[in-house]
């Protein structure tokens, strides 16, 4: 079975603005649903602002489990605020959502479990 791996700009800057789309509806709903709860007095805004935050994070994090994303690197992806995305971080090491893999390195669960040559144990059998 040959795999054409040709180069087709078109077919990829379509797939780009599909996925653009795609994420404007969903921020449009996570706004609808945010002013729905808002009006019914159920959630405090900022309780549903990081859910939808959170799992931004999480999707972030997830797209690249073996990484080591800094705090930085979350707060300029998912264009918030670093005031509110270092307690988040923080919140979210602390609930077991994501884990914190040194000073200011954050990833995805279990991604650091990941084996790379590396960490293989190159001493010969006795």
């Amino acid at each position: 079975m040959e795999v054409n791996m040709a180069y087709d700009a078109d077919k990829i800057i379509e797939v780009a603005t599909k996925l653009k789309a795609a994420r404007d509806q969903v921020v449009q709903w996570e706004n609808e649903l945010r002013k729905l709860v808002l009006s019914q007095h159920i959630v405090p805004a900022v309780l549903v602002e990081e859910v939808s935050t959170a799992s931004r994070v999480i999707d972030l994090l997830n797209s690249n489990p073996t990484k080591n994303f800094s705090a930085q690197d979350v707060w300029k992806g998912l264009g918030i605020k670093e005031s509110y995305a270092r307690p988040l971080l923080s919140r979210m090491v602390n609930n077991a959502k994501i884990e914190k893999r040194g000073r200011g390195a954050y990833g995805a669960l279990g991604g650091n479990k990941q084996k790379s040559l590396e960490s293989v144990d190159s001493r010969p059998v006795q």
